[in-house]
Formats: structure tokens, C-alpha cells, sequence
């Protein structure tokens, strides 16, 4: 199994996700220490959604289609992982918030 100890979170501008509504603010690299870039695909964490960062660094929805055809299969590995997570994770508590 793939250890990620070695990448690194980077705070991005705070956004919802456009799918779920969950409020983003970091995003983490898990192939290297890089940090995300505009371009980059990501993967909500909360819907398991595909997203985009945009030239700020906001999250945008994304495409498979967008991805290069090299990289789609990873994609989709890491959208059916993140469903296997979510699957096994206690479901969120609803926001307090008034």
C-alpha cells in the first residue's frame, strides 16, 4: 500500500464544493511534496465530486473528459477509493450553525 507521509496540505482560498456544498480549504498532493496547482484535478473529499482549481486556486467542477487520457484511470481509482472511504466513515453531523 502507498504511504503519503511524504505529501504536504496546502491551504487554498475557502470554497464550497460545488456538488455537496462542503466548505473546502485545503487540498493535498498525494504523488509528491508539491503543492496543487491551478489546472490541477482534485477530488472532494465529503462526495467524492471531481474538481478543478482554477487560475486563483478556486475549486471549479471538473470533468473526466478534461483529464488527460494517461491519468483518467488514476482519476477514477481515486473517486471509487474515496467512495470505499466514505463508505466506512460515520456520516457527518449536521451544522449547528443558525
Amino acid at each position: 500500500m502507498k504511504r503519503f507521509q511524504f505529501s504536504e496540505t496546502k491551504r487554498v482560498p475557502t470554497t464550497f464544493c460545488p456538488y455537496c456544498f462542503t466548505v473546502l480549504d485545503a487540498a493535498t498532493n498525494l504523488d509528491s511534496k508539491e503543492p496543487p496547482r491551478a489546472g490541477d484535478f482534485t477530488v472532494c473529499i465529503e462526495c467524492c465530486g471531481l474538481l478543478r482549481f482554477g487560475e486563483d486556486m478556486s475549486i471549479n467542477t471538473g470533468d473526466l473528459m478534461e483529464i488527460p487520457p494517461h491519468s483518467r484511470m488514476y482519476f477514477a481509482k481515486v473517486i471509487r477509493l474515496c467512495k470505499e472511504y466514505r463508505a466506512t466513515r460515520p456520516p457527518r453531523k449536521p451544522s449547528s450553525a443558525t
